[in-house]
């Protein structure tokens, strides 16, 4: 009798000890999902960027309704961001049925986040077993979701791609698997064929949300293979033509710009390791159990309970670790890369854990004393995870200088631009072409072939610039070539998540730039494309190895080169020290106008010389910005119209910054209206 009265007080002990255990990871776990509600409402209807490409996104959807093209190569100026187009397709039909705002633009993300996350608590709830542990641990797994939300930089309800990519990635892969009904004993092997169309449907719309899809698929169409026989193999074809078939019409439809954009200028971005590194460990902080999983994952296979729906979710995880560190590795990329990883994280965790309790041998004791590790290490690491949301929500100070600048921008007339806040000016009445500087910073750091910066950004025509303070060294030497500072702006509250930004000051229009000069009767005389300096005099060693590509491995990525090739004086071996000088054969001077492109250093001893008779007549020094962009130049050669000449190309500075680049040298006429370049020395 006394033996069994102290089992019977140790179970209810242990009883008692799970349950306080599951109770505190639940309630932690609820926390954590209604603090991310309250976050989420604190901030949906903020009439301006939370993160600085909010606006930029918002603007593509912004295209799309008004029907301008998004993919094609600068017809207006304007350049997409290098991501497929159905997240701006899904706002802009937001926008079309409730107004295109940021509110409702944040309401279709925070819309996409539920609906994936309620798909995997779903799973999480019908594979769990007894269901006196289901709701416990559907909280510990909503919870883990919701705490991420920090770790992937505050993401989930902004106007950024990512939300709705992983609620259709989720989506399609829940409907690969299938768990039919029995009827009369008897369950059919085989998902019909109207699922797995419907399902590859949805999974190619993820992919044309965001490229990363396409880490997922070879292991979602191999399981369906391994699961399905035939009818898989065929649901993998069907993928793939569904993947394809879009892309290929986009790219036959945008003269092979949408494949630049989607696939050149990202696979020039390098990998950076440092990054890989941080992206792994930080993962495996917000989620340790990561670590001992796999051990955990033998141990059931060698047992035979690591049932299908498991190991299909085991390997989106797996997939969706590789896809977060390879992609936060790549130059420029932020914490909004790892959201895969984090959102499968716990729910996956969860499932296995479950798997694991219930193929323990032994009696119940061993499994409640496991079951409560499980959740006091759970609420251990949730209770780590909690953090402060007042930094990712809009202050009072915030609305107010919203305000203020949004009256500011509505009264300047003549069109504006904001390079860092794209919808900025659409909001306040201005509905000429913007431009988001993350476009062309990607672009000009990738050294994109084909896209030409310097013709894109001169065929914009607002008047007024919002200079920002986070603009980038790349946009901002491009700004200069077409504005001036004008006037500081009052002080404004930054963008409260991802890149800080603040404009700072109004910046004009200078109509006479020769970056906005329209030409008409162009004749080319000199484009460096066919890769060598036959015609040309060569002295010294700055110009004896021939033209240089933008990306050519011992200088730093050119930008606004007009095509592949250009002169460049910065030597492989010797760089900045090598001098040298570079003449034209000749030519004659038959229009009134004479430009090219020329950058690199500031120095006065780097210039490019117009030849007549054997002296020079147009003499260019301080070509550059000590940075690597080429920018246009033009002369006025009307009195020296019928003459022959050559152009001189002369480094004579050995010293840090010493070297120039040359490109698209030619003769046209100056457009009607089109604004006359300022003189040279």
């Amino acid at each position: 009798m006394r033996k069994a009265a102290i089992r019977k007080s140790l179970r209810r002990f242990l009883w008692i000890v799970t349950a306080i255990a599951g109770g505190l990871a639940g309630t932690l776990g609820l926390f954590h999902a209604v603090q991310l509600g309250r976050v989420f409402g604190s901030r949906v209807a903020y009439p301006y960027d939370l993160e600085w490409m909010e606006g930029g996104q918002l603007y593509h959807a912004y295209r799309m309704l008004h029907d301008q093209p998004v993919f094609e190569t600068c017809t207006d100026g304007f350049l997409p961001f290098p991501y497929p187009p159905m997240h701006a397709a899904v706002v802009a039909l937001a926008g079309r049925l409730f107004g295109l705002s940021f509110l409702v633009a944040r309401l279709v993300s925070v819309t996409a986040f539920a609906l994936a996350a309620a798909i995997l608590l779903g799973e999480v709830a019908s594979q769990v077993r007894p269901r006196g542990r289901r709701l416990a641990l559907v909280l510990v797994a909503a919870g883990g979701m919701a705490a991420s939300y920090p770790i992937t930089g505050a993401w989930y309800d902004l106007v950024r791609v990512d939300a709705v990519f992983f609620f259709l990635l989720v989506a399609g892969a829940r409907l690969v698997l299938y768990f039919p009904r029995r009827h009369g004993g008897e369950a059919p092997a085989r998902p019909p064929w109207s699922r797995l169309v419907f399902a590859a449907a949805v999974l190619a719309a993820a992919l044309y949300a965001k490229q990363t899809a396409a880490f997922f698929f070879p292991w979602i169409a191999l399981f369906a293979w391994y699961r399905y026989g035939r009818r898989g193999f065929g649901f993998g074809v069907l993928l793939g033509a569904f993947a394809a078939l879009p892309g290929l019409w986009l790219v036959a439809d945008s003269d092979g710009f949408f494949w630049t954009m989607m696939v050149g200028v990202m696979g020039r971005h390098p990998l950076v390791e440092v990054q890989a590194r941080f992206a792994a460990a930080r993962i495996a902080l917000f989620a340790p159990p990561l670590l001992v999983m796999p051990l955990f994952v033998v141990w059931l296979a060698r047992r035979r309970r690591l049932d299908a729906t498991t190991q299909y979710w085991l390997g989106m995880l797996l997939s969706a670790l590789v896809a977060s560190i390879v992609t936060t590795a790549k130059v420029g990329a932020f914490h909004n890369n790892m959201m895969t990883a984090c959102m499968l994280a716990w729910p996956v965790t969860t499932l296995v854990a479950t798997r694991a309790l219930d193929a323990l041998p032994g009696h119940r004791h061993g499994r409640a004393i496991v079951a409560t590790v499980f959740a006091g290490l759970a609420a251990f690491q949730l209770a780590l995870l909690r953090y402060e949301p007042g930094r990712f929500v809009p202050s009072r100070t915030h609305w107010t200088s919203v305000a203020e600048l949004d009256q500011i921008v509505s009264e300047l007339d003549g069109g504006v631009l904001s390079p860092a806040h794209s919808f900025l000016p659409i909001a306040n009445g201005h509905p000429n072409t913007q431009i988001h500087e993350q476009a062309y910073i990607d672009i000009m750091g990738a050294a994109a072939p084909g896209i030409d910066v310097i013709r894109c950004f001169g065929q914009l025509d607002a008047r007024w610039l919002v200079f920002d303070s986070a603009t980038q060294a790349h946009m901002q030497a491009l700004i200069r070539l077409g504005y001036h500072p004008s006037r500081p702006l009052p002080p404004m509250a930054s963008t409260p998540v991802g890149m800080y930004t603040r404009p700072v000051t109004i910046w004009e229009r200078n109509e006479g730039a020769p970056i906005f000069a329209k030409r008409d009767n162009r004749r080319l005389l000199f484009d460096f494309e066919q890769g060598g300096y036959a015609g040309w005099t060569v002295e010294g060693p700055a110009f004896d190895w021939g033209p240089s590509p933008a990306l050519n491995g011992f200088q730093s990525p050119v930008a606004g080169q007009a095509g592949r090739l250009f002169a460049d004086s910065f030597h492989p071996r010797l760089g900045d020290a090598a001098t040298g000088r570079l003449r034209s054969p000749s030519f004659v001077i038959d229009r009134r106008r004479l430009g090219f492109r020329a950058g690199g250093g500031r120095s006065a001893r780097l210039h490019v010389d117009l030849v007549v008779d054997g002296q020079p007549v147009r003499r260019t020094r301080h070509l550059g910005q000590n940075f690597e962009m080429l920018g246009p130049q033009i002369w006025d050669v009307s009195d020296l119209q019928g003459k022959t000449a050559s152009l001189e190309i002369v480094d004579e500075e050995p010293e840090g910054w010493g070297h120039l680049m040359v490109d698209e040298v030619e003769l046209f006429d100056p457009a009607p209206e089109s604004g006359v370049a300022r003189a040279v020395d």
